[in-house]
């Protein structure tokens, strides 16, 4: 008769196979975590909590420089000291605070290629905010004018690549971008079924031109099984969305009436 494995045996196994990770392995695992998941994580055993310690400490130095950067719209000061706790967390491995600091160089200091270098080193570890960042500023570079020569990264396949991960990631902005990809045909094959897949996983990520978007889709059957119902329910859950950011009822009415005449494009 085998012997029933108990808890301890369990925690023992748990700790022996997560130390024997090479640190580098374990950012790569844990990196991306959002802080509920670093929280749970820390808690499985002893040996998770002592291995994500670095981890949970950037994920504080990061929640700081948030507060920091909110401020900066106060403060033009707080800017520096923002940036200051970023880097902290992100040298700690934490993929969230790279995200952060690429977005203090590109946006707010105008310093776009430490921005990127950042974006893409969240990127590669699986950041999906990353993933997303920096798949826009390849966009961008294919909208521009001037192109740098040929280096592999500027293409619109590179991009799609991670725009698709950030969207499998969760990344609701990421799946609306998607979502517009597949409808115009845009490094991708046209696909309206895969149009109305990606605004319904972004409407469901709570991102609100993407609840517009889906609702129009119901209410025209593109893409989805045409259904006035489900349309409704969108639009309203749109409006609900509209509230929280101060606008009106009719602001929303207006503008899915203009698209529903129009149908020329999505927003």
């Amino acid at each position: 008769m085998s012997t029933p494995r108990t808890h301890h045996s369990y925690s023992k196994r748990a700790k022996t196979d997560f130390n024997s990770l090479p640190y580098d392995v374990i950012v790569r695992i844990a990196a991306p975590f959002r802080p509920p998941d670093l929280i749970g994580a820390s808690l499985v055993c002893v040996a998770w909590r002592d291995a994500l310690k670095p981890l949970r400490e950037a994920m504080v130095f990061t929640e700081a420089g948030k507060i920091l950067k909110r401020e900066h719209k106060r403060v033009n000061a707080m800017l520096g000291e923002a940036l200051e706790a970023f880097l902290k967390g992100a040298a700690r491995g934490y993929t969230p605070a790279m995200v952060e600091v690429g977005l203090i160089y590109y946006l707010d200091m105008g310093r776009k290629d430490e921005g990127i270098l950042w974006y893409r080193r969240a990127a590669e570890l699986g950041d999906p905010a990353g993933q997303y960042h920096l798949a826009m500023f390849y966009f961008q570079l294919l909208q521009g004018a001037c192109l740098p020569g040929n280096n592999p990264y500027y293409n619109t396949k590179v991009a799609i690549e991670y725009l698709h991960k950030a969207a499998i990631g969760g990344h609701a902005l990421a799946q609306h971008q998607l979502a517009h990809c597949y409808h115009q045909g845009r490094g991708v094959t046209r696909s309206i079924s895969q149009t109305a897949r990606w605004f319904l996983r972004a409407a469901e990520g709570g991102y609100m031109p993407a609840m517009m978007n889906i609702a129009l889709c119901y209410i025209l059957g593109i893409g989805v099984v045409p259904s006035n119902k489900s349309g409704g329910i969108w639009h309203k859950r749109a409006i609900a969305s509209r509230k929280d950011h101060g606008c009106r009822d009719e602001d929303s009415w207006m503008d899915l009436i203009r698209i529903v005449y129009s149908n020329k494009e999505f927003l």
